[in-house]
C-alpha cells in the first residue's frame, strides 16, 4: 500500500481535541450539513458549489481549501491536518488540527506510515538544527524536489524571521483553545491519505 503525504511546515500548536471537533463541525453546518456529516456528503456538497471549471479537482484538494478558507474568515488563522485519513476529511478521533502560521506546504509519497517518533499522529517540533538538509529530520521526509524546496524555503524563512513570524502566531492564536503539552512553536505536520483513496484522485 503506498500513501499520499501532504505536509505542512508551520508555527502555532494543535487545538485540544473538542476544540478542534467544534471547527469541523461549523464548518459542516456553514456548508448545509449536519454535524459530523460522512466524508461522501462533505465532499459532494462542496463540488455542488464548486465553479465548472474547478469539477476535476480532487476531492481533498477542494475540501482542504474550503475548510481553510472557513477557520481564516473566523479566526485569521492558518491550519493544518495531521495523522492519518481513513476518509479524507478529518476525524478528530485519529487527526489533530493544527492551527498557527503556515510557511509552506508539499506532498510526496510514502510507502509505509511511520511508528514511534516518526508517527504522524502528533506535530513534530522542529528546531533551528532540524532544518539543516543534512538532518535526520529533513532526510527522513524531503524525498522529491518539492518536500526539498518546501523544507529550504522553511530553513531560510527561520533564519530571516523567526522572531516575527512567531509573534504574528502568538497574536493569532491568543484566545483560541490550544493544547497545552507544548509550547507554540514550528513544527512538520503530516496529513496521510491512501494513495487509492477516490479523494486523492482527480475526477
Amino acid at each position: 500500500m503506498t500513501y499520499e503525504l501532504f505536509g505542512r511546515i508551520c508555527v502555532g500548536a494543535p487545538l485540544k481535541t473538542d476544540a478542534a471537533l467544534a471547527v469541523h463541525a461549523r464548518f459542516c453546518e456553514s456548508i448545509g450539513l449536519d454535524v459530523g456529516a460522512e466524508a461522501e456528503a462533505i465532499f459532494a456538497a462542496l463540488l455542488a458549489d464548486a465553479p465548472k471549471h474547478k469539477r476535476h479537482e480532487r476531492d481533498r484538494d477542494r475540501y482542504l481549501r474550503a475548510f481553510e478558507e472557513f477557520v481564516d474568515g473566523q479566526h485569521a488563522v492558518d491550519i493544518a491536518i495531521g495523522g492519518v485519513s481513513e476518509h479524507g476529511v478529518f476525524d478528530p478521533k485519529k487527526n489533530y488540527l493544527f492551527v498557527g502560521v503556515c510557511v509552506d506546504v508539499f506532498e510526496t509519497h510514502l510507502d509505509h506510515v511511520g511508528r514511534g517518533a516518526s508517527a504522524p499522529d502528533r506535530p513534530q517540533w522542529i528546531t533551528w538544527g532540524a532544518l539543516g538538509s543534512n538532518s535526520t529530520l529533513g532526510k527522513s521526509f524531503v524525498l522529491d524536489r518539492n518536500g526539498e524546496k518546501a523544507w529550504d524555503h522553511a530553513r531560510r524563512s527561520y533564519q530571516r524571521a523567526a522572531k516575527d513570524i512567531m509573534k504574528d502566531t502568538l497574536a493569532r492564536i491568543a484566545g483560541l483553545d490550544i493544547s497545552k503539552q507544548h509550547d507554540p512553536g514550528w513544527a512538520l505536520c503530516r496529513w496521510i491519505v491512501d494513495s487509492d483513496h477516490p479523494s486523492t484522485q482527480t475526477r
